[in-house]
């Protein structure tokens, strides 16, 4: 089982790594894809709050979900 700090860690990168592809999306989005956006952006936020909260459960699985949308987003 991880540690408390492997897992602020590694959610920590995983936040990191999906605002980073974020980032690199250049092209016109649907506005579908605009909700995932929002979607993907809100999920951050939460799990940034979670983190500080230190509620890693709850930060790490919401930092999951939007690196999982954020992969879907970007490889369209």
């Amino acid at each position: 089982m991880a540690t408390a700090s492997q897992t602020a860690q590694t959610t920590t990168r995983l936040l990191d790594s999906t605002e980073q592809s974020l980032r690199g999306l250049t092209r016109s989005l649907s506005t579908d894809e605009q909700t995932t956006l929002s979607q993907i952006r809100s999920y951050i936020t939460q799990a940034r709050s979670a983190l500080k909260d230190q509620d890693l459960e709850r930060a790490h699985n919401l930092a999951v979900k939007a690196h999982q949308l954020s992969d879907v987003l970007t490889k369209q």
